[in-house]
């Protein structure tokens, strides 16, 4: 996002650590190590023009790359957690600093295209909403709220005559189950957290469903 003026400045700092300060003619040089971070393609931009490709190349050094908020749901209870009391703290709502297993799970559910701050926002977004010591989901964004439940499997009942209970159940099962692993990315042990089950009870469940309807092995991860 900087501008051309400017990356020809950070150029010539990188090259020779030499500056000058606003206002200043004196030349200072600086020993100094220089880390720089960006969620755009500087490799693509670099094609189109709008990104120095010297300045690319000088900065292209030792690559760090952090997968998004979503790629890596395992942080989410702790980051969820950590600002969550950070936001407690600046409210003096000490007593809500506790996610419920709902909460969690919306959490768990949500795409999170906004990454760790959306993230943040969310907490501070519930912190402000909470009156006990227990943040719901009905205390999140409604956009993430809205994540925590799957689709209801619609229901044809018949007017006359009795419905097969059993079948009706292992239909919303499976529903419920291929919905949370879709979210999961396949990923056993995330679906099983945002089913609020055990994974060894999500496994067992699957190989039932499996010799039931004849569904293909899901992903074992």
């Amino acid at each position: 996002d900087l501008s051309a003026e400017n990356q020809v400045r950070l150029l010539r700092f990188l090259q020779d650590r030499t500056f000058e300060r606003v206002g200043s003619s004196r030349t200072l040089h600086a020993d100094v190590r220089i880390l720089c971070a960006t969620k755009r393609d500087l490799r693509s931009l670099v094609d189109e023009g709008a990104f120095r490709e010297d300045l690319f190349y000088r900065i292209n050094t030792v690559i760090i790359e952090i997968p998004p908020l979503r790629e890596r749901r395992d942080d989410i209870p702790h980051l969820a957690e950590h600002f969550l009391r950070q936001a407690c703290s600046s409210t003096e709502k000490a007593a809500a600093a506790r996610l419920s297993a709902e909460a969690l799970r919306a959490l768990l559910a949500h795409d999170w295209p906004g990454n760790v701050r959306e993230l943040q926002h969310a907490m501070e977004h519930a912190v402000a909403f909470v009156r006990c010591g227990t943040v719901g989901p009905e205390h999140l964004p409604p956009r993430i709220r809205g994540a925590a439940a799957p689709p209801l499997v619609d229901l044809h009942l018949p007017d006359e005559g009795g419905i097969s209970l059993p079948r009706m159940l292992r239909a919303c099962e499976r529903r419920a189950i291929d919905w949370a692993m879709s979210r999961a990315g396949g990923n056993q042990g995330r679906a099983a957290a945002l089913l609020g089950i055990p994974r060894t009870t999500l496994r067992s469940r699957l190989e039932a469903l499996r010799e039931a309807d004849g569904d293909p092995a899901a992903p074992s991860r």
